[in-house]
Formats: structure tokens, sequence, C-alpha cells
């Protein structure tokens, strides 16, 4: 075999073989991967799609049901005594039956208490979905800046291990010519022997935290986006721990799922109580029974009935009494259950606004113990110089350094975090939070890329990013131009808006790909996918409506005639984008949820 067809056949499968290693460097492109890959978040999905199953089922307890029975026989009658016909012995004919039944609920108060109980589960799925969403950005973010902690603990050892084998080296020579006693140079090897045993640590964390950060996004990410050495330092808006708290009484989804939880319980105390209540249904039904020659001959009847059916149930065993009891101490348990996620709530938002309050002083304070700490450093140096101070002074003097310089690094992680804790708490985490942060990040310097318009032509346009720049955690609503100025890529970039949409056939359909509450990450999707500079870009659409009172940017593919063509040419699009789980959308529909841009 040929050795360049042997090494490229081996170069494709190890390439086959090995993880695919993201590209993503900032927090805005952690968060996007974890939307799509994090475990946690996805089992919510489902679970929530379960829950919405309940509303139809319940209500299937109210539509009527129809019944049809079939019946084929072969018959053998013993007839010990004749009838009318004086006629006995053994008779044998066949028998069919068609028999159709349907059935209409006309009271049954059970079912209706069920329905109103299978909304306020679906509401509850909702705002699960909705927290666990929260959660998923919480859980980035915290993975995210582990990372970062972890990359910097390293550089600290590895930048203390070196500085203290620089002074070790030093007290070996000065031990040769007779200027130190042999215990500076027996301390200076003893921290250096620390110092290699952190920088070992400080691996092995930095592995951990890369493992945890892969567990939610689904992939390696080798480099991460640092934080800028400046940062705003922000005070919570507004500066009250009680109206935080206030805020967080009403707004919190975690209290809201238990809130939600007490009023099913309390629905399912009156649908218990209800089995005492009688029922009324409304039966019709149609038979036909032919049988072949019996003692009386052929015959072939029809029977038609219309039926109200009364029922009243006076006694089940103590069922139904039992089954209340059980009812209202659910429902204490889940009034007790709220009670305590209230107190946790109340806790965690004290905290989270006294984590962001404290960070900010700890930041300062340990920015000017930073720079006290390098004086110090040089002081001591400049004393044994001239004799002043020795080794020990100077080693001290480093260890204090980098501690300082660790501590300074993890306060403002800690600071960054606890803003994200506190918005969580008072319920008003959004992806605009995201967008905050990652503007907080030193990024590479924009690439270039060269897109095609419709004609054809090349296109130069930088990749830029307004939106990563120094910004406060206090984020205003922007108009929809600032935002289109904002996030938009080149004007020349040739995806379609709603205009395009309203163009097209409203019986016709179209495949939906994503739904952000982020017109940035929308933008960000595209490019990602490459929507942009695909042959069939033409076939590609973007809309803006609302979700929940707030903006949700969507973004459609493709025009088909049918459902049929649509649900096919979900097979065929990429793998990356199957994952996502694209559907049919009908255009008409879009048309009206859709708003101007």
């Amino acid at each position: 075999m040929n050795p360049r067809v042997l090494l490229t056949a081996l170069i494709r499968l190890v390439y086959l073989l090995l993880p695919p290693v993201s590209m993503a460097r900032d927090f805005l492109d952690v968060y996007q991967l974890a939307l799509e890959n994090d475990s946690e978040y996805r089992v919510a999905i489902q679970a929530n799609r379960v829950a919405r199953e309940l509303r139809p089922q319940a209500m299937a307890g109210l539509l009527p049901t129809m019944e049809l029975a079939l019946s084929a026989a072969e018959n053998e009658k013993n007839i010990r005594k004749g009838g009318i016909y004086k006629r006995e012995g053994l008779v044998g004919y066949t028998s069919r039956e068609v028999e159709l039944t349907i059935t209409q609920p006309i009271y049954h108060k059970d079912r209706w208490i069920g329905l109103g109980q299978a909304k306020g589960r679906v509401k509850k799925a909702d705002l699960t979905l909705t927290l666990e969403y929260q959660k998923l950005m919480i859980r980035a973010a915290e993975r995210y800046f582990e990372v970062l902690e972890a990359e910097d603990g390293l550089a600290f050892s590895r930048a203390e291990k070196a500085a203290t084998d620089q002074q070790l080296r030093q007290a070996q020579k000065r031990l040769e010519v007779g200027l130190v006693p042999t215990t500076d140079v027996r301390e200076a090897q003893a921290r250096y022997d620390v110092a290699l045993a952190r920088e070992i640590d400080a691996r092995s964390e930095l592995g951990n935290a890369h493992k945890a950060l892969w567990e939610i996004t689904g992939r390696p990410i080798p480099e991460l986006d640092p934080l800028k050495k400046k940062i705003p330092l922000v005070f919570p808006e507004p500066n009250d721990m009680e109206q935080w708290t206030r805020a967080a009484a009403f707004q919190n989804l975690e209290l809201a799922v238990a809130r939600q939880e007490t009023e099913i319980t309390a629905a399912e105390i009156r649908r218990i109580n209800a089995g005492h209540l009688p029922t009324l249904d409304l039966v019709g039904s149609h038979d036909r029974l032919y049988a072949s020659k019996d003692q009386y001959g052929p015959t072939d009847t029809r029977t038609s009935s219309l039926t109200l059916e009364f029922n009243f149930p006076f006694y089940q065993g103590g069922l139904i009494s039992s089954q209340g009891r059980e009812a209202v101490h659910r429902h204490r348990q889940a009034m007790e259950e709220m009670n305590k996620i209230g107190r946790e709530v109340q806790r965690k938002t004290h905290a989270a606004f006294g984590g962001v309050i404290s960070e900010i002083s700890r930041v300062i304070a340990l920015q000017q113990a930073l720079q006290s700490s390098e004086a110090a450093l040089a002081a001591i140096e400049m004393g044994v110089e001239v004799g002043t101070r020795d080794f020990v002074d100077i080693l001290d003097a480093q260890r204090e350094l980098f501690r300082a310089k660790k501590e300074y690094a993890q306060a403002r992680y800690k600071y960054v975090l606890n803003i994200l804790r506190l918005k969580q708490a008072a319920g008003t985490l959004s992806e605009q939070d995201i967008v905050a942060i990652d503007g907080w990040l030193e990024h590479p310097a924009p690439e270039h890329w060269v897109p095609k318009d419709p004609s054809g032509h090349m296109i130069l346009a930088a990749k830029t990013d307004p939106s990563r720049q120094d910004s406060s955690v206090r984020i205003r609503k922007e108009l929809p131009e600032e935002q289109a100025s904002r996030h938009s890529p080149s004007q020349a970039r040739p995806v379609h808006t709603i205009a395009w949409l309203r163009e097209q056939n409203p019986n016709h359909h179209t495949i939906q790909l994503l739904g952000t509450r982020s017109q940035k990450a929308m933008w960000k999707f595209i490019e990602k996918h490459q929507l942009e500079k695909q042959e069939a870009n033409a076939r590609v659409a973007w809309f803006k409506t609302s979700h929940q009172n707030k903006d949700w940017f969507i973004i459609v593919y493709g025009v088909y005639p049918t459902r049929e063509a649509a649900r096919a040419e979900i097979q065929t699009l990429p793998e990356a984008l199957r994952r996502l789980e694209p559907f049919r959308k009908n255009i008409g529909r879009i048309i009206a949820a859709a708003h101007d841009p």
C-alpha cells in the first residue's frame, strides 16, 4: 500500500476517535454549549414535555367515548323442553353481533377538578423548566470561573516555585562564599519543596475543573477568556437588602414552584371529596344480532337505545375517606415545604446580597494589599542587598505576595458569581446578565471573514462584537433599533426577516431551528452553524416574537408546501442541527405572532 495513503487513513482514524474540541472561548459560547449539551437541563426539558401531556389526558375524561364490539360464534343448544313450537333436542346455529356504544359524561365533578389540576401541573412544569434554565446559567458560570480560578492557581504556583527556586540558587551560591548560614539554604529548600507540592495540587485542580466544565458542555474547551484587569464594581440596585428580599418572595422561581404545588395538593383534596358525589352519563347504543336457524328459525334483530345513567356511590369501604385524609396530609406537607423553601430563599438572598457588598470591599482591600505586598517585597530585597534582611524574609514576602494575588483573583470571581446568584434569588436572572458578564472578559482581537451577498460578490466585513465592553449589572431595556445596531452583523449578511416570510404562502410550512431571548445569541448561532455562508442561505430567516412577556428571537429554515415535506427535510439537516430537535411550524401562525424588527 502507498505509505502516503496509509498515513492519511491513520490520521482520519485518529480524528474520528478523538473527542471534538470546541473553539469556544468566552462565557457566552460556553453558556450556549451548556444550553445544548447539559444533561440536567435536557432532562428537565423532557420532564416538561411529559407534564404537558397531563392536560389532554385530563380533558379526555370529559369528552365522549366510542366503543365498537364485534362477535361471531358457533352455538349448540340442547333443548330439553320445547317452546311454542314443541321442538326438543340439539340445535346448532351461527350468531353474529355488532354493537356500537357512545358515552358522554354529563356530570363528573372529580374530572373537572382533575382538569384544573392538570393545568396547574403544566404551569408547575413550566416554572420548573425556567428554574432549571436559571440553574444552568449559574452552573455554567460556576464551572467557567472555577477553571479560571484553577488556571490562576496554577500560574501563581508556578511563579512561586520559580521565585523560590531562584532564591534557593542564590542562597546556595552565597553559602559557598560564606555569606549566609546553612539554615538559610535549608529554609529555601523547604520552601521550594512546598511550592513544588502546591504546583502539583494546582495542576490536579485545573484538570478537575476542566472535566467539570466538560460535563456540562459535552466537549473539551482548552482555553477560556479571562476577566479584564478592571471590571466595574457595581452595588446592587436598589442598594437595599429588604427590597431584594421582598422581590425574591414574589418572583423567586423555586418558591413559585412550591407555591404551585400547594395549589395542586389543595385541588387534590377537592377532587377526592368529589368521589362522594353522584355522576351522570348519557349513553347511546346500537346493536345488531343475527342468528341462523334455531328452534325459532333464523333471526335478525336491531336494537337502539338512549340511556341516562345516574350513579351514586353510597359506600366504598372507607376508601374515599382514607384518600381524603391522605390528601389533607399531603397538602400540609406541601405547605411546610413551601415555608422551608421561603426561608431558604430569604437566606440565599441575604447571603448573595451581602456577598456582593462584601466582595466589592474585599476586591478593593485586596488590590491595595497586593500593591503593599509588592512594595514590601521590593523593600526586603533591597534590605537583603545591604545586609539588614535575610533570605527567609524574602521567602516570607514572596509567599504573602502570591497569597494576595490568589485571594484577589478569587474575590473577583466570587463577586461576579454573587451578582448572578442575587439575581437568581430575586427571580430576574436572564440571558442579558450572561451577555453583561461576557462583556467583562478579555477577548482576542476580532477576526475577519468574507461572506458573499446574494449576487455572489465578495464583501469584506469585520466580525465585531460591540457588546463586549465594560457594562453595569443594571441592564436597561434597549430599543429594537439599538439591539439591531449592537448585535446584528454586517448588513450584507443574506439572512431574511419577517418581511420575506410574509411574501410566502401562509399555508406552507418551515422548520424552526432556534428560539432564544438574546438577539446576540441568535447571530452567534447563525455564525456558528455558518447559515449565512451556505448555498441555501436564501432559505434562512429570523423574526422576533414574545414569550412569557419577553422578547423571543427565532431562526427558521426553508419553505415547504406540506408538513410531510418539512419533516422529511429535518432528517437531512446536519447532525449539529438535528441534535437541537428542530420542528415544523406553519408560516401563517408565524406571521400572526411575529413582531416587526
